[in-house]
Formats: structure tokens, sequence, C-alpha cells
């Protein structure tokens, strides 16, 4: 099976090595599978939630149209944050892989 959101696919074998890396889902505490990386958007989805929440302690005020439940945001709205994650995701991967000599 493929994960695809916009215009990245990720090969299966390419996501389930990663996923299967030791230790690395304790480095992504967004999921909601223990141990398992976070899809893209689980990622946005905990971005939104945790942006949400923390812009009043940094006296922001959030637009009113995204200033909803993640399945309320506008839909390219949505999109543009997995895009968003889906290419942080792949970055913080690779950085792992990378130090860690997994690559």
């Amino acid at each position: 099976m493929s994960d695809q959101v916009g215009h990245v696919s990720f090969a299966p074998d390419y996501k389930s090595a990663k996923n299967d890396h030791m230790g690395i889902g304790t480095l992504f505490s967004m999921s909601p599978t223990p141990g398992k990386v976070p899809t893209p958007e689980e990622m946005a989805q905990r971005f939104h939630e945790v942006y949400e929440r923390l812009a009043p302690d940094f006296g922001y005020e959030t637009r009113e149209e995204s200033c909803t439940e993640w399945e309320d945001v506008p839909e390219n709205n949505r999109k543009l944050m997995i895009a968003t994650c889906e290419e942080v995701r792949e970055w913080l991967l690779d950085l792992l892989f990378k130090s860690s000599g997994s690559v």
C-alpha cells in the first residue's frame, strides 16, 4: 500500500523500513499508535490543535475560519498543512536515519 498525499508518494518498503526502525516511534509522540511514526495527516492535525491552543499564550489570534476542529478546517488549508507536514516528516526521518547510521 502506498501513502500518498498531494503530489508526493512513498513506496511501501521505504515507509515500512522507517516505521520499523528501533525506537523511532518514541521520537514521534504525535502518533496515535504507539511505536509508529505519525502520518503527515496525523502530524498536521496535531500541529493544528497545538497551534490553536498555544496561539493566545503568544498574543496571537488565529483566523476565525481556521480556529475550529480539524475536521472543519477549510479543505485547502488542511491539504496545505498535510503537504507541509509530509515534507517535514521526510526531512526528520532522513536526519534521524543519517544520525543513527541506518541509511
